[in-house]
């Protein structure tokens, strides 16, 4: 700076007042720093900024997996309000790993970002504290923990699970079969209570099928092994997948049995909205997250925690939407 002040011919601090308070200055005086810094190639240093001032103009958000189009939507919604705010959002993507989450934690809290977002998967309470104990605010995103005191915006997971067994109920199915992933695993916990109250309600059974990842290739194994006891059934089955790539896995392996009918034998379900997921021979019905709405809703709840001390922590939760494909219809 030291250098485009004596390019420009003014003291240091008229250079800092064009960067960061231009209407102070005059428009002839602006001009010509303005050309100084062009000539000389100055970056200003956010990082010396940020050491001066306490943080930066920046809010994090950290999710498990860029690869699922929830966390995708999620990222283009708070990035917008961000926007709307004057605030730039860093986003990086955990891996669905404890270590790297904490990590990122770690690095953004350094970085002296206002605040943060965090979809976690895992129970994070160490990791969160730690970075609020520095005065950085932390809103949790589709994840609950009444152990933390901070805001938080959830998907109601448990509608997505009744949803998608009131839906299968209405296309006449007899037997419902949920293929859950890791108990772990927070929404596909709630997503299983909501499908077994829809059951319960309609008085008909609900079998439950545990796999030990929630991916395309758990999917293919548990159609291998139950599609031909599925299609053989007294009455049709609907099979509800805990997440899309199970229903994609679940969906190519009975594609390829000879003889079964989809959805006249097995009627097929995802239930998170995964796009990246949807390269299926047969289009299959799912459940749709507010993915975007649920990124707006969190940088409004970090950005009034930033704003004043008066802020009450609150949950926010938002309902899912059903999406009818091929995999279901065609049997009401």
């Amino acid at each position: 700076m030291q250098d485009v002040a004596t390019a420009a011919g003014v003291a240091l601090g008229t250079v800092s007042n064009v960067l960061n308070h231009p209407q102070r200055v005059a428009e002839s005086t602006r001009l010509r720093v303005q050309q100084a810094i062009a000539e000389l190639g100055f970056v200003r240093n956010a990082n010396a900024r940020s050491l001066a001032g306490g943080s930066t103009d920046s809010i994090a958000l950290i999710v498990p997996d860029l690869g699922n189009s929830l966390f995708v939507d999620m990222s283009k919604g708070a990035q917008a309000e961000a926007r709307e705010h004057g605030l730039s959002l860093l986003i990086a993507s955990s891996a669905d790993s404890l270590a790297e989450q904490d990590r990122y934690l770690d690095l953004f809290d350094e970085a002296r970002t206002q605040g943060m977002l965090l979809a976690p998967m895992h129970d994070s309470r160490a990791g969160i504290e730690r970075v609020r104990s520095h005065g950085r605010p932390v809103v949790l995103v589709n994840y609950s923990d009444p152990l933390i005191e901070c805001c938080t915006v959830l998907m109601d997971n448990v509608l997505d699970g009744y949803l998608a067994a009131r839906h299968l109920l209405s296309t006449g199915v007899g037997e419902l079969v949920f293929v859950a992933g890791p108990e772990r695993l927070q929404p596909v916990r709630d997503r299983q209570l909501g499908a077994t109250r829809a059951a319960s309600e309609a008085g008909v059974e609900l079998s439950l099928v545990r796999v030990d990842a929630v991916t395309a290739a758990e999917g293919r194994a548990v159609g291998s092994e139950h599609g031909a006891a599925w299609a053989a059934a007294a009455c049709r089955v609907g099979i509800i997948a805990s997440t899309d790539l199970l229903a994609l896995g679940i969906l190519q392996s009975l594609l390829a049995m000879p003889g079964i009918s989809i959805p006249g034998d097995v009627a097929v379900m995802g239930s998170d909205g995964n796009r990246s997921a949807w390269e299926s021979p047969l289009p299959f019905s799912t459940v749709e997250p507010p993915g975007y709405r649920m990124g707006v809703e969190a940088v409004r709840l970090l950005v009034e925690e930033i704003a004043g001390a008066s802020h009450e922590h609150r949950t926010t939760v938002l309902s899912p939407s059903i999406l009818e494909r091929e995999s279901t219809l065609g049997h009401r």
